[in-house]
């Protein structure tokens, strides 16, 4: 069950930059080489060798000229295969992604609410996983609680801590009544002397939401960059293994998105491609 709701299904894939409403290219070797403007998203991930620049992996989500996520796709250059291909479309406040899958929003602030799908991904037929997202009042995500069909509490819970704007720890646990276990929690650390615009939320058991979350809202990001993240899994509240990351050499726009990053260390799957040299592009407004 671990494995089902843990899965990421992303690796490294290949460099592909996405097409969007207003691309901006960061390819002109300055710096700072462009203003983005003020209302801009990550539309594309691209994962490269650090040592050679050759480009490994992508992740790009497609937006109407609305903002509005039609689609997204995460493609394997090594296998020249697409690894993730969905379509969205919407029916008043839902998101539907396709094979069952859905996201409930909240029609004020359009912050995700709700996800309902097969438990396992890869096989429509196993018991329905939902899960409920939870905002503290600065609209920080705070906690996801999962059930499983034909249990009346959560099963497994997500919980989010946040110090001075930013995301600083996170917990993974069973919580079914005689069967609580820690099966993982991970420390972050950020340059709180520089703040960030719109980047991605980086959750550590982000496994669930890592293939949309470019069209997700998932409430208030970290608003300074990180630095290192480390996380611990644990069998049957026993250590098992420890994961480091750190995050550094990150280029700006000139006004403060980010445009590029080198993550070294573990390959944490919670985080989709955000792994070795990584490079992002934005759609604009």
């Amino acid at each position: 069950m671990m494995n089902n709701i843990r899965y990421a299904a992303i690796l490294l894939f290949s460099f592909v930059l996405a097409s969007c409403t207003k691309e901006k290219s960061f390819e002109t070797g300055e710096a700072n080489p462009v203003y983005l403007g003020n209302d801009c998203r990550i539309s594309a991930i691209a994962s490269l060798d650090t040592a050679t620049g050759f480009g490994i992996a992508s992740h790009t989500t497609f937006f109407n000229p609305a903002q509005v996520a039609t689609g997204t796709f995460i493609f394997d250059s090594t296998s020249n295969t697409a690894l993730f291909n969905a379509g969205f479309t919407y029916r008043g406040d839902t998101m539907l992604v396709g094979d069952g899958r859905y996201f409930v929003r909240n029609a004020t602030t359009g912050r995700v609410t709700k996800f309902i799908g097969p438990q396992d991904p890869e096989d429509p037929q196993s018991d329905t996983l939902e899960v409920l997202f939870s905002y503290n009042p600065e609209g920080n995500l705070i906690k996801k609680d999962y059930f499983i069909k034909g249990v009346s509490v959560p099963v497994f819970r997500s919980t989010y801590t946040y110090t001075a704007g930013n995301l600083t720890q996170s917990k993974f646990e069973i919580v079914l009544p005689g069967f609580e276990s820690k099966l993982s929690e991970a420390d972050l650390e950020y340059n709180t002397a520089q703040t960030v615009r719109n980047f991605l939320y980086v959750l550590p058991d982000g496994s669930l939401t890592a293939p949309y979350i470019m069209a997700l809202n998932l409430g208030t990001p970290s608003k300074n960059v990180l630095t290192k993240m480390t996380t611990r899994y644990y069998d049957n509240n026993v250590l098992d293994e420890t994961l480091t990351t750190t995050y550094r050499n990150y280029k700006f726009s000139r006004d403060g998105y980010v445009l590029e990053l080198i993550a070294d260390g573990d390959y944490q799957e919670g985080t989709g491609i955000l792994f070795g040299k990584t490079k992002f592009s934005y759609s604009c407004k």
